[in-house]
Formats: C-alpha cells, sequence, structure tokens
C-alpha cells in the first residue's frame, strides 16, 4: 500500500505452480491457472467509514485524519464556556491521529502550525514526546516538529541534512500537566517564532542552504511523530496548519477568543477567517466500529473458506485497470482504494 492518498486497484491471486495459455480476458486467464484464491475485488458495496477527525479546512476530504490506536473521543475541550470537546491520547497504547502524506500540507515557505495541547503527565530530565510533527524523519529529515521535553517545547526544523536540524529552539517553559496550553508555529521563509499562550516564547532562522525543507514524505501526525514514534500523552484540540505565517496579532487574537467567556465571535471563525490547508476540531463523537464487514469473495478453488472482507476506511469500487489500456478487462473494472493508513 502506497502512504498517500492515492487510489490503488487491483485484483490479488494465489496460484499454485501452473501454466496456461492466455486467453481473451484477464480474469478468465486467471481462473484458467486454478488459482486456490482470487479475489477480484470488484465489490461496490462500500465499508463503514474509518474514525476520522474531519478537516474543515481547505484541502477538505484529501487531508482528513486517521484516529489510530483507540484514540479516546470525545473529552473536554479547551474552548472557555463552549460546547467544545477534544480527543485524547495514550502514549503507552501509541494512540496518535495521522493524516498520510499530502503536498499541499507541505507549503514551501512561509507556513504556520497551531493547536492546543493539555499534557498528560511531566516528562523527565531528557525524555521528549512529540505533541505534533509533519515531515520525514528518517534520513534525510524534512519537515518539523514539536517535542514536550522537561524544560519547554521544543520546535525542531529540518533541511535534509542527515539527522541535523536547522533549528531547534526551546520555549514557553515547564509544560504543566492538566493544563491547556496554546501553541503556534510561524515561519515567514526566513525567520521563525514559537508562541506559547499568545506570546512569543522563542525565536530563530533556521540555518542551511535551504534553510527549511518541508516535509518530502512522511505524513502529519497529532500526538506522535510521523514515523510513528515517541508519541505524547494528553488532549489536543483545535489543530491547524496555515500556508502563512501567522502574525503575533492574530497569534494573540486566537487565544483571547478561546479562554474568554463571553468571545464576540465563534473560535472557528478565527481560524476559518486566516484560510488554513487543514483544521481539526478533534471533536467527532464516540466511534463505534461495525460489526459486520462487507465481503470481498475468493473465485478460486479455496472456496468462501478464503473469503476477505472490506474494512472500515478502505474504498469499495475504486477505479481499476480498464480498457483501452488494458484490454483484458472489462469497461469500468473496479477495485480496491487504500489510503496507508490505519492498516486498511
Amino acid at each position: 500500500m502506497k502512504r498517500n492518498n492515492q487510489k490503488f486497484a487491483g485484483l490479488l491471486a494465489v496460484v499454485l505452480g501452473v501454466t496456461t495459455t492466455a486467453l481473451a480476458d484477464y480474469p478468465s486467464t486467471v481462473s484458467s491457472l486454478g488459482p486456490v484464491g482470487y479475489w477480484r475485488l470488484n465489490e461496490t458495496t462500500q465499508p463503514a467509514a474509518a474514525d476520522v477527525a474531519v478537516n474543515s479546512g481547505s484541502l477538505g476530504d484529501g487531508a482528513v485524519a486517521y484516529y489510530q490506536g483507540a484514540a479516546s473521543h470525545p473529552t473536554t475541550g479547551v474552548l472557555n464556556g463552549r460546547a467544545d470537546t477534544a480527543a485524547a491520547f495514550d502514549a503507552s497504547a501509541g494512540t496518535f491521529a495521522f493524516v498520510p502524506y499530502n503536498a499541499a500540507l507541505n507549503p514551501a515557505g512561509a507556513f504556520s502550525a497551531e493547536a492546543w495541547l493539555n499534557p498528560a503527565v511531566e516528562n523527565a530530565a531528557g525524555t521528549l514526546t512529540c505533541a505534533i510533527s509533519s515531515g520525514q524523519f528518517a534520513a534525510p529529515r524534512s519537515g518539523w516538529l514539536i517535542y514536550q521535553s522537561d524544560t519547554g517545547w521544543n520546535l525542531r526544523m529540518y533541511n535534509q541534512n542527515g539527522t541535523a536540524t536547522s533549528l531547534s529552539i526551546t520555549g514557553g517553559g515547564a509544560p504543566v500537566p492538566g493544563a491547556w496550553h496554546h501553541l503556534v508555529v510561524s515561519f515567514d521563509g526566513t525567520n521563525a517564532t514559537l508562541y506559547v499562550n499568545g506570546k512569543s516564547a522563542a525565536t530563530g532562522t533556521p540555518t542551511g542552504t535551504p534553510n527549511f525543507v518541508p516535509g518530502a514524505s512522511g505524513g502529519f501526525a497529532i500526538a506522535g511523530r510521523a514515523d510513528s514514534s515517541f508519541f505524547w500523552n494528553g488532549s489536543a484540540d483545535e489543530v491547524a496548519i496555515y500556508p502563512k505565517a501567522l502574525s503575533e496579532a492574530e497569534v494573540t487574537a486566537h487565544y483571547a477568543n478561546a479562554t474568554s467567556a463571553a468571545p464576540a465571535a465563534t473560535y472557528q471563525s478565527l481560524v476559518l477567517a486566516a484560510q488554513p490547508l487543514a483544521y481539526y476540531r478533534l471533536n467527532e463523537g464516540t466511534y463505534t466500529a461495525p460489526t459486520t464487514l462487507p465481503v470481498a469473495a475468493n473465485t478460486g478453488s479455496g472456496g468462501t473458506s478464503l473469503n476477505g472482507s472490506y474494512n472500515a476506511g478502505m474504498k469499495a469500487g475504486a477505479p481499476g485497470p480498464q480498457p483501452p489500456i488494458y484490454s483484458g478487462f472489462a469497461a469500468g473494472n473496479v477495485g480496491g482504494g487504500f489510503n496507508g493508513s490505519a492498516g486498511y
């Protein structure tokens, strides 16, 4: 499976060492080989939706986040006095929310990332857990991340120089378990500012040429590093990615709105006015996994005992190989669609 949002359509077969002459069409050719298992994946009954965090930003469904490892939602949200919920994550269980790689979510040059974070634990000296990240974290590293450390929130940026950072700044003081913290990374293409609770907590200029390389692969993750490591304990709310550097005035306004008991406007209206690429309110209700799944029929000699199933979150009826390029298939042939996330 590819780790991106592209659809992959195809046919699967297990054949036990026989040969034959190709027939007029592909399915007949495969069947003539006497396969034990042959899954055409041409069913069109759509399985139930996966456990996802809706994206209200401009990228829409192209950047939905998939809750991994039974993340807990709903839980108490950050917005003061309002009907708001959030999602809770458990590092020991490896729970996080993940967006498969989308180049549009990794703009070149200026960008901002915003999140409300409520850590569940105080990290021991030298311990890092990743609250939010976007990028490729094997060498050569690209993208950015924010670690929770014992002394503050640590912003790191990368420029494909092995595993070295082009910027590493820490600010905000030791994170307090049980308290909400407003974090914003604002990068204008030259300088980066880390805001904590509406105020500038650290600034720096990434070094090197180029000084920053946006995520070249990987994905975007909340409560973990995008390579499924450094999981974070706590609750997250109102996470957004912008294709521009948020101003200090915008950051301050967002913080003031969320903490006000009687704001003049809704919090989400301020976020949407800044035109985010992605905006995860993380206010989904309880997810109930489906008890039955559509069947992926086996037409091989192994019969129904080898039937598969379409799991929640994958797409039935995705475009498959079709004529005129693939003349051995029927017009309108379909397969299964996968996005590389959550093992679907």
